[in-house]
């Protein structure tokens, strides 16, 4: 199964099924939050993630392939209860992902936890804000 057809097919209704086709018994899985070993371990984090998820949308970016070596770029726009109000907010990453007889053994996401985690926040997030207004370069003279 393709790196693209697994992420826009998966839900909370058929992540133990399509898991296997995807993902070897010994996959090594891990992102900003966790560090998983397993099929099994990453079906139940998967299935957490769904259930508190109301919407959910991938967008694929640059695609670069060295063997069986995935690098892809990726958008998220997730709508999820409390986060953020209830209204959608997106989240950029790269997933590297290594394949070895048709399957998936390694998974690695890169994304930047502080969106999930503090700038969605009322206070907080403001002042995350504020904070890369401030930190960001000047790129006024470069042209397009």
């Amino acid at each position: 199964m393709q790196i693209e057809d697994f992420f826009q097919t998966v839900n909370d209704t058929n992540i133990a099924e399509l898991v296997p086709q995807f993902y070897r018994e010994d996959i090594q899985f891990r992102d900003p939050l966790v560090a998983l070993q397993g099929r099994e371990a990453l079906i139940v984090y998967y299935q957490k993630l769904f259930a508190g998820v109301d919407a959910v949308q991938i967008v694929f970016g640059e695609h670069l392939e060295t063997g069986d070596s995935h690098m892809i770029a990726w958008t998220l726009t997730l709508r999820a209860g409390r986060l953020n109000n209830g209204n959608p907010f997106h989240l950029d990453g790269i997933s590297h992902i290594k394949y070895a007889g048709g399957l998936v053994y390694y998974h690695r996401e890169y994304f930047d936890l502080s969106v999930v985690l503090f700038e969605k926040l009322p206070v907080i997030g403001g002042l995350m804000g504020w904070l890369k207004k401030q930190n960001r370069p000047d790129l006024s003279w470069q042209t397009v």
